[in-house]
């Protein structure tokens, strides 16, 4: 069985396959307990910075600090706040006020038909959330030094699965070892590998794929952060809120792409005298919307799962962990209520999605009905003149049969002498003529009404 084993760090092999690196400058995070949990940010760049920076900063760490380390590995091509030395949360975020005017961000477009066809190009999964912001060799000894799990390569690897995991193993200590992922089927999907240690109270995070946007977002978030900083779950929840936000988003673009399509529905009748492309294209646009939308509230679905076991593991470490460590019982109350406030969410927009794809599904046979009813009025029109066609056939039919009949051989109307002849093989047409009119009546009874009253009588009923 694959599972997680003690002090399994990332193996060389990851190193190589799963991971691409494109150094860069990139943010980390330091909140400690001797500081007041208040953020500390450093820009490294270089792998003479990262080391400098590990063995000033992460070796004093060891000695029984609480609080939390977080990097933040942005995506490829994203805009990185450079800060020179250790700044305050307050000072940075002033410099991403002053260095990103709001005019120019935009957001990414949130489709799924159009984003899975640029999946297609890339291979192996997510490149953004694989792509690292450093070298090689750094990453291998920051993961070192942050106790990352070799899970990790794993799970960024199920591009298109939501994934929460969490484990209990020893990395050169006691230690709970968890995994998220966001699923890759739209934009802007992030990672997390972090790594809590119970007995000192750290927790040593990465966050894998990360917008600019993301970035200051979460720095805001923490700025309001205090004790919380030490307990294993904020980053998660954090992520979680994170994904609530873009799924939020979704939903809304895409029910009111639903309702459109359902209110074009109401001219359905008007593709009856389309050519074939153009009903072919209307179809196909129906199809993609109600197929997003499904494919859309799975995504919600499988992500509320995964919060659903961040749930259950807030119990686990109430039980396990914060009954050693009193100071995280006011952090444990209040994540654990946020995220059951999350799922509630959650469990809201699934339901909308659910009506919609409901709705579009009713509203298609309502349409359908009306569309059968228009068809059936006009089949009744076209009764009604068939059976005035019938009505003048009847009305000229004898005239019509009489004359052919008087213009037969058997009858000579012209005869010198004024009188009429009847020839005496008259009798020839009138026996032909009965003969095979009850032949074809017979046939038609027959095969029409007698069989049909067999097989319904042999017919057993239910």
């Amino acid at each position: 069985m694959d599972w997680a084993r003690n002090n399994a760090g990332v193996s060389d092999s990851d190193l190589a396959d799963v991971f691409k690196y494109e150094p860069k400058p990139t943010s980390v995070i330091k909140m400690v307990e001797s500081r007041g949990y208040q953020p500390q940010i450093w820009t490294l760049k270089s792998h003479d910075e990262w080391m400098e920076w590990i063995e000033k900063e992460m070796q004093s760490m060891h000695g029984g600090e609480r609080g939390l380390v977080l990097v933040i590995a942005k995506r490829t091509g994203e805009h990185t706040l450079e800060v020179s030395g250790s700044v305050s949360i307050d000072s940075w975020l002033d410099s991403a006020e002053s260095r990103m005017p709001r005019s120019n961000w935009r957001r990414p477009e949130h489709s799924f038909s159009a984003f899975k066809e640029k999946k297609k190009e890339e291979e192996g999964g997510s490149r953004d959330v694989r792509t690292l912001p450093f070298s090689s060799e750094t990453f291998k000894i920051l993961s070192r030094n942050f106790c990352t799990h070799g899970t990790i390569a794993r799970v960024i690897s199920r591009a298109d699965i939501p994934y929460f995991s969490s484990e209990t193993v020893v990395m050169s200590e006691p230690a709970y070892v968890y995994n998220c992922r966001t699923s890759h089927a739209w934009p802007t999907d992030l990672a997390l590998s972090s790594t809590y240690l119970p007995g000192s109270g750290l927790n040593f995070s990465i966050l894998y794929g990360c917008p600019y946007l993301i970035e200051e977002n979460i720095i805001r978030r923490l700025k309001h952060v205090t004790s919380e900083a030490a307990h294993p779950l904020l980053l998660p929840g954090i992520l979680t809120e994170l994904e609530l936000q873009r799924h939020k988003r979704l939903v809304e673009k895409m029910v009111n792409k639903v309702e459109a399509k359902i209110y074009e529905l109401d001219f359905e009748y008007a593709t009856l005298g389309r050519s074939k492309e153009d009903v072919d294209e209307r179809n196909e646009a129906k199809r993609s919307t109600w197929l997003d939308l499904t494919y859309l509230r799975n995504g919600l679905v499988g992500w509320n799962t995964q919060i659903g076991k961040m749930c259950e593991h807030a119990d686990e470490l109430k039980k396990k962990v914060f009954n050693m460590y009193e100071a995280g019982g006011p952090s444990q109350k209040k994540i654990k209520a946020r995220l059951a406030a999350i799922r509630d969410e959650y469990d809201e927009k699934i339901r909308d999605c659910t009506m919609r794809v409901d709705g579009m599904a009713m509203a298609t046979q309502w349409s359908h009905g009306e569309t059968n009813v228009e068809i059936a009025l006009a089949t009744n029109q076209d009764s009604k003149v068939m059976r005035s066609i019938a009505l003048v056939t009847m009305v000229f039919l004898p005239g019509t049969f009489f004359a052919t009949v008087f213009s037969m051989t058997f009858f000579n109307w012209f005869t010198g002498d004024g009188t009429i002849r009847v020839s005496r093989y008259l009798w020839v047409y009138v026996l032909i003529t009965v003969i095979f009119t009850c032949i074809t009546v017979g046939s038609w009874y027959f095969f029409v009404v007698h069989r049909r009253k067999r097989v319904s009588a042999e017919t057993p009923t239910v």
